[in-house]
């Protein structure tokens, strides 16, 4: 394992490197077309102002704003709930004319996002096998949406929305394209989600000005290497910001599970709870259709439902802001993962909240070194 002085050190480093690769930017397109970055910051700035009841966007989210409208690859690294979205929104808000793509891993999570975009004043749609037709190719067409929710293979597969990319009408409007949940390439990019793996080809669908966006709350080292290698960006001309993901307002804990696989063990539980709890309980599980998902996430967001029994993938990058409590049953496949997953507490900063980790006593015994 990398010293953690080292990992801190080279991502000050990254992050000197992109903030240079910036100011590069910056100059060349004052040079080429009288472009000014003290007047874009103050119209992005107003424009988030406007739109959001006074709100005053973060300098590393105007900055974000900032190399998406120049053209320049950028990987951010960012707790949940810290604003990872908004740089996005910005460039949307800055020409009502331009449009985003944003990969997305999950019809629930495009769906979600897209009701969020609307409700900024900003058109979006979630393009997928389910709400595909020649209406939206069209729509599509016309530039009628500036926010684009897709999955990666839709995005590449596609033979309708391919076709789209290739026409020099929709890419001259194209601001950018995202990809939401990065973390999702190294994690997925496997057998599991081959198109993952291939988001780089994007590169060759659009004109080289039209910039990537790789967004994530859990990045290691190696992951973000791989991310950066799959999604074909140059590290040395690129944009790079690692917040950490450190959530203070978040308690963690573990406890040891005498046996996971003795479910009989949770009779008496059962049997202690009341019936009157069963209507606040929902289940959201691979098995359901995507119907009951989002009712599921729908009740469980405006409260109807108080617990929800979910796998990995629920409320991903989804606007949930009060949970306040999250307890994985069983060790995770990696810190990563566990990051992902207690990060879905908490996302409201003034709410103070619990991550739960109920671990195998497997996990707890010493393993002893391998002998030289």
């Amino acid at each position: 394992m990398e010293p953690l002085d080292s990992v801190v050190s080279s991502a000050e480093r990254d992050h000197a490197k992109g903030v240079k690769c910036l100011a590069v930017a910056r100059t060349e397109a004052a040079q080429k077309r009288q472009y000014n970055s003290q007047k874009t910051w103050q119209k992005l700035s107003d424009l988030v102002q406007q739109h959001f009841h006074g709100h005053k966007p973060y300098d590393w989210q105007l900055d974000t704003a900032e190399a998406l409208l120049l053209g320049l690859d950028s990987m951010v690294i960012a707790g949940t709930g810290a604003g990872k979205t908004l740089p996005f929104v910005m460039p949307l808000l800055y020409n009502k004319a331009s449009r985003i793509i944003i990969i997305s891993p999950l019809k629930a999570l495009q769906r979600d996002q897209k009701h969020r975009f609307q409700k900024m004043g900003i058109s979006a749609i979630d393009v997928n096998g389910e709400t595909w037709n020649p209406k939206l190719r069209q729509d599509l067409k016309d530039n009628k949406y500036q926010a684009i929710l897709i999955r990666p293979e839709m995005c590449l597969q596609h033979e309708g929305f391919r076709e789209l990319m290739k026409s020099s009408d929709f890419c001259n409007k194209l601001v950018g394209i995202v990809v939401d949940e990065a973390h999702c390439i190294s994690q997925w990019g496997g057998d599991f989600c081959v198109a993952y793996g291939k988001l780089g080809d994007l590169h060759s669908y659009v004109p080289t000005n039209v910039p990537i966006l790789a967004t994530s709350a859990t990045l290691a080292p190696a992951a973000l290497k791989e991310v950066q290698h799959k999604l074909q960006i140059d590290s040395s001309n690129m944009f790079f910001l690692n917040l950490g993901n450190d959530r203070p307002n978040i308690t963690p804990s573990v406890i040891e599970m005498q046996n996971s696989s003795n479910y009989s063990a949770l009779l008496p539980l059962i049997e202690h709870l009341p019936s009157t709890c069963s209507p606040y309980l929902d289940i959201f599980h691979a098995l359901h259709g995507p119907g009951s998902k989002k009712e599921a996430l729908k009740c469980f967001r405006n409260g109807q439902k108080r617990i929800l029994i979910a796998m990995e993938a629920a409320g991903m990058g989804a606007d949930i802001p009060d949970i306040e409590l999250v307890i994985q049953f069983g060790v995770p496949s990696s810190l990563e993962v566990w990051t992902q997953w207690a990060g879905r507490a908490g996302r409201s900063p003034t709410l103070q909240a619990r991550a739960v980790l109920l671990a195998e006593r497997s996990m707890f015994q010493q393993k002893r070194a391998p002998k030289k």
